[in-house]
């Protein structure tokens, strides 16, 4: 037997089978009609932009704190990097103890010689920079992480992990 006559019954009760499921369908009633919306733009007030002390105010009671923002941002991280003590090392660095000590100097990890030699000394100030774009701040690392453009997301994430590292 051929290739082709092996196939075309196959071919043949497939079509017949959706033949037969098309001709059972009931039909579907008609799409109600969308709700109408009433035009509320000559009635909303303009938002006026928030000012510096306002941005700076306490979250209002309820809303996410920025270490709850922060460990949401720390799931971009968390595929190389873990923060509890004595938990192994991924592709990067454990960061439990990471404020206060010196870059590349985590026992157990193999750090680039840049990372090494780099003289940083981890605190909020200098990771902020680092997490704008890490090879900007040591060129030669070999953290592949592209940064964290927004400024908010590294304020939640310093903030979160100061509370996971045990940082004082």
């Amino acid at each position: 037997m051929s290739k082709l006559s092996h196939t075309l019954p196959i071919a043949i009760l497939a079509c017949s089978f959706f033949s037969l499921g098309a001709c059972s369908k009931k039909e579907s009633p008609a799409p109600s009609p969308a709700p109408k919306v009433q035009n509320t733009a000559a009635h909303t007030p303009p938002q006026a932009s928030k000012t510096k002390a306002q941005k700076n105010q306490p979250a209002p009671k309820g809303a996410a704190t920025p270490e709850e923002l922060g460990k949401k941002v720390f799931k971009k991280c968390a595929a190389c990097h873990t923060t509890k003590q004595g938990a192994k090392h991924r592709v990067g660095p454990n960061l439990h103890g990471v404020f206060g000590r010196k870059a590349g100097s985590t026992d157990g990890f193999v750090y680039s010689s840049a990372m090494k030699d780099s003289g940083i000394t981890w605190n909020e100030e200098i990771l902020n920079q680092y997490l704008i774009k890490p090879k900007a701040l040591v060129h030669g690392t070999t953290m592949a992480f592209f940064g964290l453009k927004k400024e908010e997301d590294r304020k939640n994430i310093i903030a979160y992990l100061k509370t996971v590292t045990g940082a004082d």
